[in-house]
């Protein structure tokens, strides 16, 4: 728990600081495996679709969980904007963290907009 329960260095303070002022002035809902992110930018009110995206995940592929309701609502664009932990272009960080339909949802829908401590992702048409 040592580094869940640290102070983050200053670096990704000031990623997250600026990652919570482009969300919180990007319009509409955004999907994020951070729920900090939300949380801080009062978003997870707009549809909070998960607290949890690993277990998530393996839900998923246990069959106890259907993603099909926020592959469709990714794959029509209706966030605005979707915040990844990981680096859906490096296969093995998405391994065991965003099941392969979401993984698939988010590259046929979406375009990366920014590369900082989280991932930044834009719909790929304006909506």
């Amino acid at each position: 728990l040592g580094h869940e329960l640290r102070v983050p260095p200053q670096t990704i303070r000031a990623g997250m600081s600026n990652i919570a002022q482009y969300t919180s002035n990007t319009p509409g809902p955004v999907y994020s495996t951070n729920l900090s992110v939300l949380l801080a930018t009062d978003k997870w009110r707009l549809n909070l679709w998960t607290t949890d995206p690993f277990t998530q995940t393996h839900a998923t592929l246990l069959g106890r969980w259907d993603e099909s309701a926020l592959v469709q609502a990714i794959r029509e664009g209706r966030f605005a904007l979707i915040i990844l932990d990981i680096n859906l272009d490096n296969p093995t960080d998405a391994a065991g963290n965003l099941s392969p339909g979401l993984q698939a949802a988010i590259r046929a829908a979406y375009h990366l907009d920014q590369r900082n401590v989280l991932n930044l992702y834009k719909p790929n048409t304006a909506r």
